[in-house]
């Protein structure tokens, strides 16, 4: 009975702190990162050094500034609509560059996007994503 009680008690609160507005602060990380660029820079051996470039987002979806950017996601693969994940950068970065991945062959080509993370590791909607068709 206690343990009903206690439950009783927990979701009012709960419901009590979404009714005032506790729940209604934005976590979605705006529209993510735009402006994604890349360029190969050069080879080492048979991989290729790819830099990435991109614009992080300053906003949440409802407007809000956006103060808890905490890293970006990037991801890659051979398909524009079937990307891995392949790195997790720091959030004082806009640009990463990418070596030594043996998944990344000379001669081929490969998409990329990217996503920003908030604090609690909500990520933003994929950026636009690019194609790279690395030199042989």
């Amino acid at each position: 009975m206690k343990s009903q009680i206690k439950y009783f008690y927990l979701l009012n609160f709960l419901l009590f702190l979404t009714a005032c507005g506790a729940g209604s602060i934005s976590t979605d990380p705006g529209l993510g990162v735009t402006n994604v660029e890349a360029t190969e820079e050069a080879s080492n051996g048979d991989t290729a050094v790819i830099t990435l470039s991109w614009t992080p987002p300053t906003t949440y979806t409802n407007n809000e500034q956006m103060n808890d950017l905490s890293g970006y996601k990037i991801y890659f693969g051979t398909s524009s609509d079937n990307l891995d994940f392949l790195a997790d950068v720091g959030s004082n970065l806009t640009s990463t560059v990418i070596e030594n991945d043996l998944r990344l062959v000379k001669g081929n080509t490969y998409y990329f996007g990217i996503t920003a993370y908030n604090s609690i590791n909500i990520e933003s909607a994929m950026s636009e994503v690019i194609m790279v068709e690395l030199a042989q």
